[in-house]
This record gives structure tokens, C-alpha cells and sequence, in this order.
């Protein structure tokens, strides 16, 4: 019998071990500073005070800016602060040109 599971996004490995007959499937959770992105399709890591990051607002990606990030709030809301002092809803440590290149181009 062959059965398919789908590994949940939020989850960064999955373990399978044999042992007397049997499978034992596990899904590793992602630490808490990463995340799933739907932006980029891949996983990513929480930016913090001083990172190089990409700030955006989730009801508007294609509007994302790379800044450092300078501050970020968690009472009212997740705000994120910019170093020019605008605030956004998300931001995602910067990586690599590529993440770069995917932020710019995405399209819904």
C-alpha cells in the first residue's frame, strides 16, 4: 500500500526511521526566528535590529524595500521600522541577490 503526505510549510525536516516492521514518520518544526514565506517559496529568517532586511507590507509585496531594520513593535500590531523611520507589517532578513530578484518580480 503506498500513501502520499504532504509536508507541512511550517516544518524544516521531515525523519523517517524503520524499526521492527514498522515506519515512524517525523516533521521537524522550523525554529522560531524562521518562517514559510509565500513571497519567495522558500524558508526564511525574522529580521532583527540592525539586519540588512526586506520590509513590505503583506497587502502589498511588490511595494517591498531593503533597508536596515531598525526597530520593531509587537503591542499594537507587528510593526516594523524601517531606518528612515516608515513602518511595515513584515520584513525577513535579507539573504542573497536572488531573494532580491524574486521580491521585485513577484506577481499575484
Amino acid at each position: 500500500m503506498k500513501r502520499s503526505y504532504a509536508i507541512p510549510n511550517n516544518c524544516k525536516k521531515v525523519t523517517v526511521e524503520a524499526a521492527k516492521g514498522m515506519l515512524t514518520i517525523s516533521f521537524e518544526p522550523l525554529p522560531a526566528m524562521e518562517f514559510y514565506s509565500d513571497i519567495t517559496g522558500d524558508i526564511e529568517e525574522q529580521a532583527q535590529r540592525g539586519d540588512l532586511a526586506i520590509l513590505y507590507n503583506k497587502e502589498e509585496p511588490q511595494s517591498a524595500i531593503i533597508a536596515k531594520l531598525a526597530d520593531y513593535e509587537l503591542s499594537d500590531g507587528i510593526k516594523y521600522y524601517a531606518a528612515n523611520g516608515v513602518a511595515y507589517n513584515s520584513a525577513m532578513r535579507f539573504r542573497c541577490q536572488e531573494q532580491y530578484d524574486s521580491i521585485i518580480t513577484y506577481e499575484q
